[in-house]
């Protein structure tokens, strides 16, 4: 039953009454007033236990807190020893000689002051995260250190071992080496390059609860009952150590006191109230009780009906408050309750008004751009205690300037509606559209994959590309660009920077080329770098030649059989032609690995040979070397196009595919699978420019190489002293050992090409065979390809630069190139 009905059915037949006896009013106030004083006082002492109890969690925390600080004091001490061990150039040359390594972590980083305290061991351990241990020196360490990483950047874990909390750091040791290349140690003309060489680990051990005995002291936390929660062995995180540690706290014999003091004090106030209300009971209860409570029931009442009115016509029948100013306090009760409804229908009507002015953009009813800070700003502080994946989109219409100027701001204004409405229904229904200014919008996208964020830009290029424009009569369709950024919860700190990266990738979307991908572009790291390339002539041509690749001129420079003197094979080699000159690979291929575009240049290379072959612009017995990037070994499409290639016109042809050693492939595993089923398929696999660049020992140990090209530094050493000359010696006997075809490249003078044949090498090739020049150029009937041959002459008494010469030059014929 509502409050109004309860009040009708109260009052509706009410006659006078008449007046209470003060005595009955007086009695039943001192009963009532008595057991308010017994609850109070039993909640009263109830609030006393409860505080007591309070203080007592408080100090309980209190005491895990001061030991977390104490803990945090420590690890940051701790990280500052370890970050001086792993810079220390003693640490650095023990694990360059690692013999004495037990005497240096007992006696020698002790005598240097590298440990400040006692209860604190550091031990050394290898690359590979397995301890040194040649003495007792470092006892009690792990056997080995589980490595996530090689950076310097390590977390330090704790550990209960036999009830005491202990304390790991580990550290990472770097060297700084200058590592040199054959021919670089031979010219010594190139500046060396420091590159940072990875020595070893470090793990420093303290002994937490024995170091904080002897270096802090206490107020709450007791040390003598702390309790390690983990077994003994299971590690955690400094951030868990109140969850996986118990801490006593130290007794307060005032606070006990306190207690009994706060106890007493109750009691006595309790005993005073009771005193004072059984006095004054009898005016109270005449004069303010029963008035009161008749003003409470019409103030639920106007709670109720909502206007004065109302309760009015409902309590017709009741007697008014004997006290005047009771009747005054009530009447203007029911007036100011009035006044205020009113005000609060107004404010609230206002307020409503100025937010949707505030943050609601006047033209395409989308937000504007303050309430995009300040929902730009909460999600960045959000981010800081929740990190989540967070995805960018900036919209900007093309040709908005023109669309404006030309048809005029009624036009444009009516664009801009349109546009907004097409990216609000493509939004996800968390998701918010903002205008930033003019023709520009933005989106946040919370808790979206980068596959998300693609996904919701290709409907709001659906939702545009849907719009009817055509009643404002423009002469070109509407398009928007889209620029993309994402951030991965791992990567929060840099969410300030979406839209700046945004911007960068939406003025990608708006360059030439970019209508087959839909005007979206997401950022790339590197983009800021790419003003300086759209106004280059490689730049354009690269991107020419990648939509068209009949741009892509093909040249092919002979491999020579050293054994008959007949040209054995081609290398394919890229060219461009843009604006009548002819770009070499040094000029276009530094633009195609800047914006990463090494496998579409590969693949339209590969499209450009399979039309000269369809042509036959090459003789069906010569076989073909092409180059591949790094990029492109681990490439399934180029994987593909490759066989569909050597399965097209593979009959009588060898394909070579050549792995340039100076590209860094550093998807190993992959690339191995892959040139593996190119193998299988009849292609030959060959390292081109062995003797410069990455790792090449670790190629030929991990990928399937039939072929070695010598790069033509290693040529040219031959002619250039006695001890280069041996040095390449010696590596051709042991690649021939090996089993590797061996191709000399750079051959360019007489003396190189005799000391190369003289050495058993199988293929030369080089300006003094042939330099690369168009298919048409070597084949000019009536002289077929295979007829031109470079004759050589014999010269197997010629002096070779070997002191220990490989064998009587016999030439035999070595496997398939």
């Amino acid at each position: 039953m509502s409050p109004q009905s309860k009040y009708n059915a109260n009052h509706s037949h009410m006659k006078p009454q008449p007046p209470i006896p003060i005595q009955r009013l007086a009695t039943a106030f001192s009963a009532g007033l008595l057991a308010a004083v017994l609850l109070l006082s039993a909640l009263a002492l109830w609030q006393v236990f409860s505080v007591a109890e309070h203080i007592n969690l408080s100090r309980q925390q209190a005491a895990k807190y001061e030991l977390a600080a104490a803990v945090e004091r420590q690890l940051r001490r701790t990280q500052e020893q370890a970050r001086r061990l792993a810079s220390w150039s003693e640490t650095k040359d023990q694990l360059h000689v690692i013999d004495g390594i037990a005497q240096w972590s007992a006696q020698r980083v002790d005598a240097a002051g590298k440990l400040d305290s006692p209860h604190a061991r550091v031990g050394l351990y290898h690359a590979h995260g397995h301890r040194f241990d040649f003495g007792n020196g470092q006892a009690g360490m792990p056997e080995r250190l589980a490595l996530q990483g090689t950076d310097e950047q390590t977390q330090a874990w704790l550990v209960g071992e036999g009830g005491q909390l202990v304390l790991y750091q580990p550290f990472t040791v770097f060297s700084q080496e200058t590592p040199m290349t054959l021919y670089q140690a031979l010219r010594a003309r190139a500046e060396p390059q420091t590159v940072r060489v990875l020595l070893g680990h470090g793990l420093i051990r303290l002994d937490v609860s024995a170091d904080l005995r002897a270096r802090e002291t206490f107020r709450f936390a007791d040390l003598s009952g702390l309790e390690v929660l983990a077994a003994d062995g299971v590690t955690f995180a400094p951030s868990a150590l109140l969850q996986q540690t118990r801490i006593k706290t130290l007794g307060d014999a005032s606070l006990q006191q306190f207690y009994v003091l706060l106890v007493l004090t109750f009691m006595l106030v309790l005993l005073l109230l009771a005193s004072g209300s059984w006095l004054a009971h009898r005016f109270l209860q005449r004069m303010l009780v029963g008035p009161l409570s008749h003003i409470t029931l019409e103030i639920d009442l106007l709670r109720a009906c909502g206007t004065s009115t109302s309760v009015q016509s409902t309590e017709a029948g009741a007697a008014p408050p004997r006290i005047a100013e009771l009747a005054a306090v009530r009447s203007a009760l029911h007036q100011y309750h009035e006044e205020i409804q009113s005000l609060q229908h107004r404010l609230q009507h206002q307020s409503q008004r100025f937010r949707d002015l505030a943050y609601q953009d006047g033209l395409t009813g989308s937000l504007n751009r303050r309430a995009f800070d300040e929902d730009w700003s909460a999600l960045l502080s959000q981010a800081n205690q929740e990190p989540q994946a967070v995805g960018f989109m900036l919209f900007d219409c093309n040709r908005f300037k023109a669309i404006n100027d030309t048809y005029g701001h009624a036009v444009g204004d009516a664009v801009l509606i349109r546009i907004a409405a097409a990216l609000q229904a493509a939004l996800r229904s968390q998701d918010r559209l903002y205008r930033l200014g003019g023709d520009e919008f933005a989106m946040v996208l919370v808790a979206a994959s980068p596959e998300q964020v693609q996904q919701v830009a290709q409907r709001c290029q659906e939702q545009v590309r849907a719009r009817d424009f055509s009643d404002l009569e423009l002469a070109e369709p509407v398009t928007v660009s889209i620029g993309l950024a994402h951030c991965a919860p791992e990567h929060n700190v840099a969410l300030t920077e979406l839209p700046r990266q945004a911007d960068i990738a939406m003025y990608q979307a708006k360059r030439p080329g970019m209508q087959a991908q839909g005007y979206m572009a997401f950022y790339q790291p590197d983009a800021d770098l790419e003003s300086t390339l759209p106004s280059s002539n490689e730049s354009k041509a690269v991107q020419l030649a990648l939509s068209q690749p009949q741009l892509i001129e093909l040249h092919y420079q002979p491999v020579y059989d050293l054994a008959s003197g007949q040209i054995h094979s081609f290398e394919v080699l890229a060219r461009l032609r843009h604006e009548g000159a002819l770009l070499a690979p040094g000029r276009f291929m530094p633009v195609v690995a800047h914006r990463r575009q090494e496998v579409e240049f590969d693949l339209a290379v590969l499209d450009s040979l399979d039309a000269q072959l369809q042509r036959g612009a090459l003789p069906d017995a010569m076989g073909l070397a092409l180059n591949l990037s790094a990029a492109s070994v681990v490439d399934a499409a180029v994987q593909q196009r490759l066989l569909a290639l050597a399965r097209s016109h593979g009959t009588g042809r060898k394909f070579t595919v050549e792995i340039t050693e100076t590209a860094l492939v550093t998807q190993i595993d992959q690339a191995r699978e892959r040139l593996q089923v190119l193998r299988q398929a009849g292609l030959r696999i060959a390292m081109d420019d062995f003797g410069t660049g990455y790792s090449p020992l670790r190629y030929l140990l991990d990928l399937p190489i039939d072929v070695i090209k010598l790069d033509m530094s290693l040529t040219q050493a031959l002619t250039q002293g006695k001890r280069s000359a041996q040095l390449v010696c010696d590596l051709v006997r042991i690649l021939k050992n090996a089993g590797y075809s061996i191709v000399a490249e750079g051959v360019e003078q007489t003396s190189q090409l005799i000391e190369v044949r003289n050495l058993g090498i199988h293929y030369a090739q080089g300006y003094l065979l042939g330099r690369p020049e168009l298919a048409k150029h070597w084949i000019q009937p009536p002289h077929p390809l295979a007829g031109i041959g470079l004759r050589i002459p014999v010269v197997e008494q010629a002096a070779t630069a070997c002191t220990h010469s490989l064998a009587p030059v016999q030439h035999t014929q070595p496997s398939a190139l």
